[in-house]
């Protein structure tokens, strides 16, 4: 088969294969898109993308033996500063989500959750802390969750472990920013 005729498609094939091109145009510029992200977007289904996302790949890299460069792989962290700016939150927060959420990556506390769900359970716990001793008001959970794109229970489920790991996943700087932003916080 050609590349033409492994692009043929109709409707949800089409879709899918759109937004799969998509999501491989935004892991190469290194801002990431999540699939139920493009899912909504393009009006179609995750599963739909992925199927898209194979046919792309035959079209791509037909007879040859392998890819000619390497794509960017998704990470937690990659997520975190769009998630907290949607959220209008600190940028001291973001940063210091950004940095736990890459230390959580690069450990297995976090290994069978997608990286929108780790980005969001860093930014929770991150909140939390800078909010301690509070907690965050469920309405704030929901906000969280909602641009990750995943659920209230996922995202307390992910900053439940992270706590866990918390002295693995923050230094001295990292409790530093939080200390300097709750007293920014207090004086104002």
């Amino acid at each position: 088969a050609t590349a033409s005729e492994l692009l043929r498609t109709r409707s949800d094939g089409r879709k899918g294969l759109i937004a799969a091109s998509v999501m491989r145009a935004s892991k190469e510029a290194g801002v990431p898109r999540s699939l139920k992200e493009l899912a909504r977007v393009f009006s179609t289904t995750p599963a739909n993308i992925t199927k898209g996302s194979s046919q792309l790949n035959m079209a791509l890299y037909l007879g040859k033996s392998s890819p000619p460069k390497a794509l960017h792989i998704s990470r937690a962290s990659d997520y975190v500063a769009r998630f907290c700016f949607e959220l209008q939150m600190l940028e001291g927060i973001a940063s210091v989500a950004a940095i736990v959420a890459d230390r959580a990556d690069k450990t297995t506390i976090t290994c069978e959750n997608e990286p929108p769900s780790v980005a969001g359970g860093a930014i929770l716990l991150v909140f939390e802390l800078f909010l301690s001793p509070e907690r965050a008001p469920k309405s704030r959970k929901t906000d969280i969750a909602a641009a990750a794109g995943v659920s209230v229970v996922t995202i307390v489920k992910v900053r439940k472990r992270l706590h866990r790991y918390r002295a693995d996943l923050f230094t001295s700087a990292e409790s530093h920013v939080l200390r300097e932003l709750r007293k920014n916080k207090a004086e104002h």
